[in-house]
């Protein structure tokens, strides 16, 4: 089991300098088509036609050249002959490459080069379309964030490709980046964002099984049970409580045990796609039954009551009733394993292989396990409790957060410096997946979003290379200085001695007073250096780019200032600091209103949390 969800399989690309015999293929010269697509029309295959149609697209962006697709049962006998997916004539080439390379993980794929033909194929439908974009990175394609002008694709007249031998599967079984409803009203202002983020999957090999992971707990029993059976909740201070959306429930009672298994049971019958139950926790922590019974399960621990205790308690109880049923083995539990107050792995229990414990990242997210220097007190810590828990268990989920707007305590708190050397951690330690709840956007954010989307699939690579690769081919001449835009700001936040995942429960929010005025001055100075060139270059595009990094800076610029009028204002009441702050803050909501790209800076929540703070001015 640990094998499936291990390192990714790859068989690296032949180039001709190590294989000399083997020759280019040549797709176009010259602007002058010289390779055809094949793909199989049938009902059933719609996904290949759509994959094949997509490699033409992408060619004739890089080429201005429209190669041809062929959906009969022929192919030219001369050229190159690009066949995509289950083609009949070639099925047994197709079928015995899966099976030699072991590729039965779903999203697999193959690229496979036979004289002047090139097979890309997978597992599922999925796993082609993650083959035609592989393909197209060796091509030299890139696809970074899910916005309008996101990629890099190179131009050229004449297309060629070293002869290609590659099977390949993700590191992680299961791969997720997703918007949470703080973003999710930007998302709205301009709604073919929607469509470029799904594309934008597809694109970095985000997917797998159809997990559901999340707080559930209280729709375990039904709906109106308080009135009924109060002994189903949690006893606080000597008495049993409802409290939508923040209880618990009493995790040793019986019936409860019962009921949790009856609702994921109903709930895999009714889903044939569904591959997990959540059970997990109530959101925010806190409110664990305090009866007998479950004080005794949690009190195993003689560092005191551990809520992990109950929780894995709770899960293997209800596993094994699943197991009792038949609901097949692959049919998995989630909760919340490791949050907020669930901190210590379980002691002197053993967990069910139906299990899937997620492990949730509230320790640091600016410091790398090995960034010694820094003196993170959770230095090693994080290496030590996912060792522990990837012994009890094959099916580890990690889950983290990825920046939340949070105006009063902080914005922009870039992870592209700590992102990419943690999903690497995580992939050697075996985990099956990772879950990143999108909670703010920038374009820092973004990034690191590419950096965590290529490293679960390609846990081998180097993050620090993905990066320089990104600022040389995303902004040209202005590379290297955004790349010292970047590297002020991931030194800033490490050597900030914040060491937090939580910040008075806000998610992944840097505080203002980790920023300075020099800092900031010198941050822009980089983005200014970077504007100067873009206008001296006349070139558009690369204007508009560093334009959404210095959109994306500023909310951070901004709103540094703004909050130090708060405070002095808050402290003093002094009118001169009190209309500082109204007119910074009208300045920034003109701003924010004339961004045109809704998703460089979260605009509904933050204006939306800036009327609040007018609002507390007084």
């Amino acid at each position: 089991m640990r094998a499936v969800f291990g390192f990714v399989i790859i068989v690296l690309a032949h180039c001709m300098s190590t294989y000399g015999s083997e020759e280019k293929l040549v797709l176009v010269e010259q602007g002058q088509p010289k390779a055809t697509i094949v793909v199989y029309m049938k009902k059933d295959n719609m996904q290949e036609f759509f994959a094949a149609k997509e490699l033409q697209s992408y060619i004739h962006c890089m080429t201005g050249t429209q190669i041809p697709i062929s959906m009969g049962g022929s192919w030219p006998e001369s050229g190159t002959v690009i066949f995509i997916g289950r083609y009949p004539p070639k099925y047994d080439i197709w079928a015995k490459f899966l099976k030699n390379q072991q590729l039965s993980t779903a999203g697999s794929f193959f690229i496979e080069t036979q004289g002047q033909h090139i097979f890309i194929g997978g597992a599922d439908d999925n796993a082609t379309w993650y083959g035609i974009y592989d393909f197209l990175y060796h091509l030299g394609c890139r696809f970074y964030f899910p916005l309008p002008d996101g990629e890099y694709i190179p131009q050229t007249k004449t297309l060629t490709t070293a002869p290609l031998h590659i099977a390949s599967r993700p590191t992680m079984q299961f791969r997720e980046l997703w918007y949470d409803g703080y973003v999710m009203m930007s998302m709205l202002a301009k709604p073919e964002n929607w469509q470029l983020f799904f594309q934008w999957h597809y694109k970095v090999g985000l997917g797998g099984p159809n997990l559901m992971i999340g707080h559930n707990m209280q729709n375990l029993v039904p709906k109106g049970s308080f009135e009924l059976h109060p002994e189903y909740f949690p006893e606080i201070k000597g008495k049993r409580v409802y409290e939508p959306q923040l209880g618990q429930l009493c995790l040793s009672n019986r019936d409860v045990q019962k009921c949790a298994a009856e609702t994921a049971i109903n709930y895999l019958q009714g889903r044939k796609d569904a591959c997990s139950f959540s059970i997990g926790m109530e959101d925010c922590g806190g409110r664990w039954c305090q009866c007998d019974k479950c004080r005794a399960i949690m009190n195993i621990r003689q560092s005191g009551e551990s809520p992990t205790q109950i929780m894995q308690y709770f899960a293997n109880q209800v596993a094994e009733q699943l197991d009792k049923s038949k609901i097949d083995d692959s049919k998995l539990l989630s909760y919340f394993a490791h949050y907020i107050d669930q901190i210590y792995p379980p002691a002197n229990m053993t967990v069910n292989p139906r299990c899937q414990p997620v492990l949730v990242n509230i320790l640091c997210p600016f410091h790398n396990v090995d960034e010694h220097e820094f003196n993170c007190p959770n230095d090693g810590v994080r290496s030590e409790w996912l060792k522990k828990w990837t012994t009890l268990s094959d099916k580890i989920m990690i889950y983290e957060w990825f920046q939340l707007d949070y105006i009063k305590e902080g914005v922009l708190s870039p992870m592209t410096g700590t992102i990419g050397e943690r999903i690497k951690h995580y992939g050697k330690s075996g985990v099956m997946g990772f879950s990143g709840e999108i909670c703010g956007t920038s374009m820092p954010t973004f990034l690191s979003m590419y950096l965590t989307a290529r490293m679960m699939w390609h846990a081998e690579e180097n993050p620090q290379q993905i990066k320089d690769e990104y600022f040389s081919l995303y902004f040209g001449p202005a590379a290297s200085s955004m790349r010292s835009y970047y590297n002020l700001l991931e030194q800033t936040v490490k050597t900030a001695h914040f060491h937090k995942a939580n910040s008075n429960s806000v998610p992944y929010a840097i505080p203002y007073a980790v920023w300075n005025q020099v800092t900031l001055e010198e941050l822009k100075k980089y983005l200014d250096e970077s504007q100067r060139i873009a206008e001296n270059k006349k070139d558009p595009n690369l204007t508009m780019k560093v334009r959404r990094e210095c959109e994306s800076f500023r909310l951070l610029n901004d709103m540094w200032y703004i909050n130090q009028s708060f405070a002095r204002y808050k402290l003093t009441h002094d009118y001169a600091i009190k209309q500082d702050f109204l007119e910074r803050a009208r300045a920034f909501e003109s701003f924010a209103a004339s961004v045109e790209e809704p998703m460089v800076i979260n605009r509904w929540y933050v204006l939306q949390q800036m009327d609040e703070m007018k609002v507390n001015l007084n």
